[in-house]
């Protein structure tokens, strides 16, 4: 029984590992299609990984949030309809509203960016930054919990809020003193009141706030 169990643990560990090391690989190739995205290489061509079609242009295409494969806009029609990536191999589910459209990024190639675009890394984060600046919307004295799927996401917001001067607390996967930061960041015992805090959504820290 002694020797079912670790087995058990071990399938359970190794199990754990598979899934953190596929989100993790999604989400460092997210990473680097919406930075090719925003700064394309010289004479960069872009790639719909469903079809395999090349193109200069990347106009027509789109990022699957979930899995971070490129996709035309064809196949982007296709891929909603099953509801997955079409990419043999990749299980990433596919919904409308973790698709990243080329607009919704800066792209310095194609049009000149808003003095805002550039400085806070695109339009999701500008329009972060100008929510938390409205104050009809969001009053001065209240917090907000900012939830970000992927970690490697976490620097690049808390970059764009530093620039942006808003005081903001991060807490990565894996921090070793969640709690105390949460406390600090709830009582408001940091030497500068934090406005944001930024979550993992994936992280058991998020659980329950």
């Amino acid at each position: 029984m002694e020797l079912i169990s670790d087995l058990n643990y071990c399938t359970d560990s190794l199990r754990r590992l598979v899934y953190e090391t596929i989100a993790h690989t999604r989400a460092l190739r997210l990473y680097h299609a919406v930075r090719c995205f925003q700064e394309p290489p010289p004479d960069s061509k872009f790639i719909c990984y469903s079809c395999s079609s090349e193109r200069e242009d990347p106009r027509s295409l789109s990022v699957l949030g979930e899995c971070g494969h490129t996709t035309c806009k064809s196949c982007i029609e296709r891929c909603q309809l099953h509801e997955r990536c079409l990419l043999e191999g990749c299980s990433g589910t596919v919904h409308e509203y973790r698709i990243i459209k080329w607009t919704d990024l800066c792209h310095s190639k194609w049009h000149t960016p808003t003095d805002k675009l550039a400085k806070y890394g695109g339009s999701k984060f500008t329009a972060v930054i100008d929510l938390l600046e409205d104050t009809e919307k969001v009053p001065a004295n209240d917090q907000v919990l900012l939830f970000i799927q992927f970690p490697e996401l976490m620097e690049a917001a808390s970059k764009a809020l530093e620039s942006a001067s808003i005081p903001h607390t991060v807490i990565q996967p894996g921090d070793r003193t969640p709690t105390s930061k949460i406390s600090e960041f709830q009582n408001g015992k940091e030497s500068v009141k934090s406005k944001v805090l930024i979550l993992n959504l994936g992280d058991v820290t998020a659980s329950g706030l």
